[in-house]
């Protein structure tokens, strides 16, 4: 998968590139189309409360944008959660795109079945 990657406030090393790799395999086959974009923003706070680390995904399918943003302590943990939010809200995308299409398929042979019948 390609995505584009901005850094705020962090340094990017290769262990945190295939971490992020690691973390996206599952979305591949969740979201095949080739006009697939994925931005990722990574971004470090140094505020003294709260919060130090932001993790904020977009995907966008066509005209569709999923977006899952989370914010946490560890930047693993951060985009841990936000990938599984993405990962979660593209599953129940699909799930409802699948039981939209077996509906109008059920109302279609339901239709070409009754085409035949004679009224009486």
């Amino acid at each position: 998968m390609h995505y584009n990657l901005k850094a705020t406030g962090i340094t990017l090393t290769p262990e945190v590139r295939e971490y992020l790799d690691k973390k996206l395999t599952h979305l591949d086959r969740l979201a095949t189309q080739p006009e697939m974009q994925l931005n990722i923003e990574l971004q470090f706070s140094s505020a003294a409360t709260g919060p130090k680390y932001r993790a904020e995904f977009n995907l966008s399918l066509g005209k569709e944008l999923t977006r899952a943003e989370a914010s946490g302590d560890t930047l693993h943990s951060t985009i841990d959660i936000a990938a599984n939010e993405l990962h979660r809200k593209l599953t129940r995308d699909k799930k409802k795109r699948l039981h939209r299409l077996r509906h109008m398929a059920v109302r279609a042979k339901r239709f070409i079945r009754g085409w035949g019948r004679e009224e009486e």
